[in-house]
């Protein structure tokens, strides 16, 4: 998803820095700007982005032990506990990603200065980052559409003409008409830098829903349904039948079954139809909750509102559930009497 947003991130403000005019084509096609665009991909992936998050500090000791198989999972999922079990799962608010990712930034960990106790809520700093920089790039999307829209007039009947010389746009007589070739140049130009800045915009639009479909927290179910076609031969209106349903009724096609309900259309088609549904899971920003809250002898189970995976080490819900916890509410076991 990183090596993703980069190259798409990067495709609009790349291009706008090195296009040039008339030389934009050319310049793509001799310096290899798509290739130069990947040597920068790769350059923040391996190095600027680990630097920026610290992620190997920030995970050490911890994720080691999550992969699949490892033994301290095994020795987990083989233990039957005799006391009882509360989990604490969190269910962050949209946008979940920029508002979990945030405590990756530094400074901005959860147990750091910059919060104080039970101080990590409600950090908008990334989300905020994230709303300006989507409305930068449909900025410059639609400052290129606009120009497009301006130079189109300007065209007229020979548009179109651009590449009907080497030399140029000529006229009948075969003189070179500069400032047409230089127009064409442009509409085409600007619509190379609209569609690059769209497709950061894009990746910018969706980003929230691919990571939680990255992590568990949402899924995409898709239905394909076969139908009849059938189209009236006098207007073009359309309709379609489901054609399990039609077999049921005793037809064997398409065609039979408009001979007796649809004699004025033409159902000889057969299409196929796909619904998605969009099935979402309460997750913290990383794990869903079926998954935090899936503990051998659980007793208790309770919500952190507004608390993603990070931010429940030490936000107002952690104190909350914990006053619950050591006041007996969830329990005596867990008890502690004043002192």
């Amino acid at each position: 998803m990183i090596g993703d947003m980069c190259e798409r991130l990067g495709d609009g403000p790349w291009k706008d820095k090195f296009s040039d005019g008339a030389f934009f084509t050319a310049l793509s096609l001799l310096t290899g700007i798509d290739n130069r665009m990947d040597d920068v991909c790769d350059l923040l992936v391996e190095r600027v982005v680990p630097f920026v998050f610290d992620l190997d500090t920030y995970y050490a000791g911890i994720t080691d032990g999550y992969y699949v198989g490892s033994p301290e999972l095994e020795e987990l999922n083989s233990y039957t506990p005799d006391i009882p079990y509360v989990a604490f799962w969190g269910e962050e608010t949209e946008p979940v990603m920029y508002n979990t990712l945030v405590h990756l930034l530094p400074g901005r960990e959860p147990n750091s200065e910059f919060y104080g106790p039970f101080g990590a809520n409600n950090d908008s700093y990334l989300c905020e980052q994230f709303n300006s920089l989507k409305n930068d790039y449909y900025a410059n999307y639609e400052a290129h559409m606009e120009k497009r829209r301006e130079i189109l007039p300007m065209l007229g009947d020979g548009f179109g003409v651009l590449f009907e010389s080497i030399f140029g746009v000529v006229d009948a007589v075969g003189d070179i008409l500069w400032d047409v070739y230089d127009l064409e140049v442009d509409y085409y130009t600007h619509g190379e830098l609209a569609a690059a800045w769209y497709n950061g915009y894009s990746w910018l639009q969706h980003s929230n829903d691919n990571w939680k479909v990255i992590i568990g927290g949402m899924e995409y179910v898709y239905d394909t349904t076969a139908y009849c076609l059938c189209v009236d031969v006098f207007d073009g209106f359309e309709m379609v039948y489901e054609y399990d349903y039609i077999e049921d009724w005793g037809f064997t096609s398409c065609t039979e079954y408009a001979f007796y309900y649809e004699p004025f259309s033409d159902c000889d088609d057969v299409v196929n139809l796909t619904q998605i549904d969009i099935i979402s899971y309460v997750n913290d920003g990383i794990v869903t909750k079926e998954s935090a809250s899936n503990v051998p002898g659980l007793t208790y189970s309770r919500k952190m509102l507004g608390s993603n995976h990070f931010s429940m080490r030490n936000d107002l819900q952690t104190k909350f559930r914990l006053d619950e916890l050591y006041e007996g509410d969830l329990g005596g076991f867990f008890t502690i009497m004043p002192r």
